[in-house]
């Protein structure tokens, strides 16, 4: 999933502060947030987060039965797709003018930062070329299995976490142990059901996610950037509330990490686009796929923001009016005389006061 066209876009290098080991990080922290390069790779800097280590000497350490071997190839195998999916990101922003400048790995995935025209178009063939790849590396190894061992590779993208569903894949396929057990296709078998169980959770409608992103940049183009992102937030939740339940049930533990992850990056993200409203005064000037060029649509866009514009200046007026009432009450009444409503109200006010006072500065 790409970071495309955020403010905190920076690669972790803001002065001051850093979220992948940079100069802002205290040394002690950098063994839990720091980061190891890994090298440039098409121009793009690869590098993997402390936390990934972890992960991998964690898995090492619980193998069981499995035995460190197979751990360690597991994880090898599922760093390999996601960095090819990551670099899918990339070479989208690049088709469309736009260009990637790093991809850091974490045990969660990838973060692929790239920058694209802060338009749907752009911003949807960015994302929807990682997931393309993640395509194109099941129908290779799902053809190979098929034509090499005669075994249909499995669809169920829980396939490689529940137990059950393996086993139901086993009685139904006998000839499956073939496959497994082959130097070869060991491989093959890991690399599809790896790419297709990514596949399939990065198209669930949850943000930040690649499902959530691209139906987010197709409603873009209808209802505006701001619209649209409150909607991909929303149902982000209600998904990522779904996805929990769904990994508690089956006890699958990733499913219940990817699960708070998605929810906090919806309730984040939302919370950082009413703070973008409130800095334009409320208007959504984003909505445009491409500048319109014929008087007609001139005409309807001048319309649409004049209609904004009055929308959000009597939305003013009405809230100066229910502050200038709710101060009037404090000076005859006293600060305890409000409710927690008025109280709530009141503190918001002051709240975007202190912003706007802020900016102008």
């Amino acid at each position: 999933m790409g970071w495309q066209d955020r403010d905190y876009n920076d690669g972790g290098r803001r002065p001051g502060m850093s979220y992948t080991g940079g100069p802002g990080t205290h040394p002690l922290l950098k063994i839990f947030i720091g980061a190891l390069p890994l090298g440039r790779w098409f121009g793009i800097h690869v590098r993997i987060h402390a936390m990934f280590l972890w992960f991998l000497a964690f898995s090492l350490f619980s193998a069981g039965k499995l035995g460190w071997p197979a751990a360690l190839a597991n994880t090898v195998m599922m760093f390999v797709v996601v960095l090819l999916h990551e670099f899918g990101h990339c070479f989208g922003a690049r088709i469309v003018g736009g260009r990637a400048t790093e991809i850091l790995m974490w045990p969660l995935g990838g973060l692929a930062f790239v920058e694209t025209e802060r338009r749907p178009w752009p911003s949807f063939v960015a994302t929807v070329c990682g997931p393309l790849v993640n395509v194109l590396i099941c129908i290779v190894t799902g053809l190979w299995i098929y034509f090499q061992w005669g075994v249909v590779a499995p669809l169920n993208p829980l396939f490689p976490y529940v137990s059950t569903v393996i086993h139901n894949y086993y009685s139904n396929n006998p000839t499956f142990a073939e496959v497994y057990f082959h130097p070869v296709g060991g491989w093959v078998f890991a690399t599809y059901s790896t790419s297709f169980a990514l596949l399939f959770f990065n198209l669930l409608p949850i943000f930040p996610f690649d499902g959530g992103r691209m139906a987010q940049e197709i409603l873009w183009k209808f209802i505006g950037y701001v619209k649209s992102m409150s909607i991909a937030c929303i149902v982000g939740m209600v998904g990522a509330v779904m996805m929990g339940l769904v990994g508690l049930a089956t006890t699958a533990t990733m499913l219940i990490f990817l699960a708070i992850f998605g929810f906090l990056q919806c309730y984040q993200q939302r919370r950082m686009l009413q703070y973008e409203v409130e800095a334009n005064d409320g208007l959504d000037l984003s909505a445009a796929w491409e500048e319109p060029t014929s008087p007609r649509a001139l005409k309807r866009r001048h319309g649409l923001w004049a209609k904004r514009a009055a929308k959000k200046a009597a939305q003013d007026q009405a809230e100066q009016a229910k502050i200038d009432a709710i101060l009037a009450k404090v000076k005859e009444k006293g600060l305890h005389s409000l409710t927690w409503f008025e109280k709530r109200a009141l503190k918001k006010a002051t709240e975007r006061q202190r912003q706007r006072d802020l900016a102008e500065r």
